[in-house]
């Protein structure tokens, strides 16, 4: 994996996370979308690489209008990273025997590594999405609290 410089003190707990779906599965999560609980911010979980130990995930606060537009196909993978909320991104490696993520802790990046920008070719593909129709139900509500 990618040696990567993070800032050390500047840690995100995923405790307070609950997992909507996957919006991408092939042979396991790819891009899985994360709400906060009792929140009304959306995260992505965007897998970007791999040891034999353990697999690298991105993660980011993404707009209930960007996912939309995601699952219109209006915008690309790499439109939906480049639109995300805050400049912060956090990355965190799991252990490849822990489907859990609630028990680890991510750290800021401080610079991303240029390969693990999504690529501007993806776009979204329902049958990718085992959790499409929860995925929608979630979106769907939370456009209505904010109304």
């Amino acid at each position: 994996m990618e040696h990567l410089r993070i800032i050390p003190h500047s840690i995100y707990e995923l405790f307070h996370l609950r997992r909507v779906g996957n919006l991408l599965y092939f042979e396991g999560p790819l891009l899985s979308l994360f709400k906060e609980k009792g929140g009304v911010h959306f995260y992505l979980f965007d897998w970007v690489d791999s040891s034999q130990d353990a697999n690298r995930w991105l993660i980011y606060r993404v707009s209930i209008q960007s996912i939309s537009d995601f699952l219109d196909k209006k915008i690309s993978h790499l439109e939906l990273f480049k639109n995300r909320n805050l400049d912060k991104i956090y990355v965190v490696d799991i252990s490849r025997g822990n489907e859990s993520f609630y028990d680890y802790q991510a750290y800021e990046l401080q610079q991303l590594p240029a390969n693990y920008l999504p690529n501007a070719d993806n776009f979204f593909e329902p049958s990718d999405s085992p959790d499409l129709e929860a995925i929608k139900v979630a979106i769907a509500l939370s456009k209505q609290k904010a109304v």
